[in-house]
């Protein structure tokens, strides 16, 4: 868990410096922005639990933690 959550937060503080570096109201920037807001509540998500099994899994059946968690990265990212 403790890879996931560093993953995330690597995830999460690239989206912040990607965007500083884009023009301000971009519609790259505010992508990233948004990636950037997105993956700050996975990271929230992941560092809030005390135990997995004391929550409903939010990963699909039969993924690996980091597989799922980077996949919804990829989807944070791209979106716009």
């Amino acid at each position: 868990m403790q890879s996931l959550v560093r993953d995330v937060l690597a995830a999460w503080r690239q989206a912040e410096r990607v965007a500083a570096r884009l023009p301000n109201g971009s519609h790259e920037q505010r992508a990233a922005a948004s990636a950037a807001i997105r993956l700050r509540k996975v990271f929230v998500d992941l560092t809030e639990r005390d135990e997995l099994s004391q929550r409903e899994p939010s990963w699909p059946a039969g993924q690996d933690d980091r597989d799922a968690a980077e996949a919804m990265a990829s989807r944070a990212i791209h979106r716009s």
